[in-house]
């Protein structure tokens, strides 16, 4: 059964897959806005950066259209957050976190085919390690979840935890 993001965010089934499937703590919703189902995947503040991170070189022009475009996610205006990240991609087409933010903007508005291929790419291009790993394995959860593919939802959020490596000590 399908239910629009319309829906999800009244009942806060998000915050109700990802606390069952990752082990999140997250709270309730008690007045979803937009980006609600983006939020809880990206860790909402709970799940903040920790232990081993891979960041790549980033363009100025790609971070600001990011920032544009998530600006834009958190007024619900996913059309314009998407053309944003669209000009993102052109300018580099092989970076992980632009095609995850895709994602995640593909699930706000409810489109789960679109989005698991976004996540996908993402995964294979991304690092296996750190926190855009974890966005990536949630979303994929969250993906499968809604399309009532259980065992794979289950599967992809037990890799969840894979992705929290410790820093490497320092000499």
């Amino acid at each position: 059964m399908l239910f629009s993001p319309q829906i999800l965010r009244r009942l806060g089934l998000a915050v109700a897959v990802l606390t069952g499937l990752a082990g999140c703590q997250l709270g309730g919703v008690a007045n979803p806005g937009p980006n609600q189902l983006a939020q809880s995947i990206r860790g909402g503040g709970a799940d903040q950066p920790q232990g081993l991170q891979i960041y790549g070189l980033r363009n100025p022009v790609v971070a600001e259209l990011m920032q544009k475009a998530l600006d834009a996610e958190n007024q619900g205006r996913y059309p314009l957050a998407m053309d944003y990240l669209k000009q993102a991609q052109v300018i580099e087409p092989q970076a992980p976190d632009i095609l995850q933010q895709m994602a995640e903007v593909s699930i706000e508005q409810g489109r789960w085919d679109e989005a698991k291929a976004l996540v996908e790419q993402s995964i294979d291009l991304g690092p296996r390690v750190g926190h855009l790993c974890q966005r990536n394995w949630r979303a994929l959860a969250m993906v499968h979840h809604q399309q009532g593919d259980r065992q794979a939802a289950g599967k992809a959020s037990a890799r969840v935890a894979l992705c929290v490596r410790d820093r490497p000590a320092r000499f």
